[in-house]
């Protein structure tokens, strides 16, 4: 099993106490609290996603597991309940990103927008696998 976007890899923790000892969590960052060794990938590098790519042509892969950060999506943002918190970055109708957004939030939405394609991508690869 490979959890990608791991987070903090429950599941990957949950599949190894289940037998599957040979699973692995992929994420940027290794989070403090992480319940399962981390392999870091940054995947908006192409080396990156070649290396994940290869080993899920493995046939020794069960399933594969997609999480792609969702901060900039959230519905949460359109929830104004005080000054200072945290703006929409997408709407229904820009689903991509809003015009307007500050250089910062620009870049993480396009960083995500990135993200997500890779995670569609992966998904096409797992189903062409079985």
């Amino acid at each position: 099993m490979v959890e990608v976007f791991a987070g903090i890899a429950i599941l990957c923790a949950t599949a190894k106490q289940a037998g599957m000892a040979s699973s692995i969590a992929v994420d940027k960052v290794k989070k403090k609290g992480s319940r399962s060794t981390i392999l870091q990938l940054d995947l908006c590098n192409v080396h990156h996603q070649d290396l994940l790519e290869q080993w899920l042509q493995s046939p020794l892969i069960a399933w594969i597991h997609l999480a792609p950060v969702c901060g900039t999506a959230s519905r949460a943002r359109d929830i104004r309940r005080f000054d200072g918190d945290p703006q929409p970055l997408r709407s229904n109708e820009r689903p991509e990103g809003l015009e307007g957004l500050s250089p910062k939030d620009s870049e993480r939405v396009r960083i995500a927008n990135s993200l997500f394609e890779y995670a569609c991508k992966l998904f096409h690869l797992a189903c062409s696998q079985g």
